[in-house]
């Protein structure tokens, strides 16, 4: 993209300078394969590569910021696949595991610094992940399980995320915030 804004190391202090210490970061990102754990193959590793290992730098890279402005606050969006298991989908449900427990074990280790870390596992969520033509049958069969009888919208996630960023969160830290339509409560 010509016209796109670089995100690079030699844009941030520009950034920095217009913009002030980053204070917040937000981790999302996924992709899922369906498929069982003995279907799995090397090269479906990709699933734990897109969804799991970016998260880690991410958060490291953000604590020398938020340490200078004395706080901030980390969300990383998870998964409902993230709380319990499901037939079929090995390889996302661990990384959406692994997603969360980043969060829970970085709370008490960067709450000295006044960073706040926490967890929003969606449920399913209008997204081209869930349009895949491998999972549509799946989505269609747990939406009809979902309390509210619907899909989520992507906004009702980015509403959800403006609290934990937000000054008003103060003491909210290690938490988790599911927003599913009433699905995990059901089971």
């Amino acid at each position: 993209m010509s016209g796109a804004p670089r995100i690079g190391k030699k844009s941030f202090p520009q950034r920095k300078k217009t913009f002030g210490p980053l204070n917040v970061l937000v981790n999302n990102g996924g992709i899922v394969i369906s498929k069982k754990l003995e279907e799995l193959r090397e090269e479906d590793r990709r699933v734990i590569a897109i969804n799991q290992v970016p998260v880690f730098p991410g958060m490291k890279a953000v604590i020398p910021s938020m340490k200078k402005a004395k706080g901030g606050s980390i969300i990383n969006i998870s998964s409902i696949n993230g709380l319990r298991g499901s037939v079929g989908t090995f390889a996302y449900d661990a990384s959406k595991f692994a997603v969360r427990g980043m969060a829970k074990t970085a709370a008490p280790e960067l709450a000295e610094y006044g960073i706040r870390v926490n967890s929003i596992p969606p449920g399913i969520i209008n997204t081209p992940m869930v349009m895949q033509d491998d999972v549509k049958d799946t989505v269609a069969i747990l939406v009809n399980n979902v309390p509210l009888k619907r899909i989520g919208q992507p906004e009702a996630v980015s509403n959800l995320v403006l609290f934990p960023a937000s000054d008003e969160a103060s003491y909210f830290t290690g938490s988790k915030s599911v927003i599913d339509g009433g699905l995990t409560a059901k089971y």
